[in-house]
C-alpha cells in the first residue's frame, strides 16, 4: 500500500510521509511526472492528498481547461508543441474528467452548421 508512506523507502526526517493515492492511475501519473515533481517543494506536498489529478496537472501548468480549449482551437498545433509527458497527462486528464467524451468529437460538434 502506498497511501500513507513514501513508496521507495521507509519514512525518515529527510523523507516524510506523503499522502499518495494507492491506485494504478496515480502511480503511472506520478512516475510519468517525476521530473516536474522534483521541482516541487516538499512542505506543500505534506498538506495535500496526492492523486492522479495532482500529478497530471504538474506538467499541464495546473489548468487542464485552458489546455483543452487550446487543443480544441488547433489540435495539431497543440499536440506538436507538447512533449510525450505533457501529452499523456493531458489525455489522462481528459479521460478522467468524464464531462467530455472525446475532445475531437466535441470539437466537431462545435463546428457543425446550425440546424444539423
Amino acid at each position: 500500500m502506498i497511501g500513507q508512506y513514501t513508496h521507495f523507502s521507509p519514512p525518515t526526517p529527510a523523507a516524510p510521509n506523503l499522502d499518495i493515492s494507492d491506485n494504478p492511475k496515480t502511480i503511472r501519473a506520478m512516475l510519468r511526472n517525476l521530473d516536474y515533481l522534483s521541482e516541487e517543494s516538499i512542505e506543500p506536498l505534506l498538506k495535500k492528498h496526492l492523486d492522479c489529478h495532482y500529478f497530471n496537472e504538474l506538467s499541464m501548468d495546473g489548468d487542464w481547461q485552458r489546455n483543452l480549449l487550446q487543443f480544441l482551437d488547433n489540435n495539431e498545433k497543440y499536440r506538436s508543441t507538447r512533449g510525450e509527458t505533457e501529452w499523456q497527462s493531458f489525455v489522462e486528464t481528459c479521460k478522467n474528467q468524464e464531462a467530455i467524451y472525446t475532445a475531437q468529437q466535441f470539437h466537431n460538434q462545435l463546428n457543425q452548421p446550425a440546424g444539423k
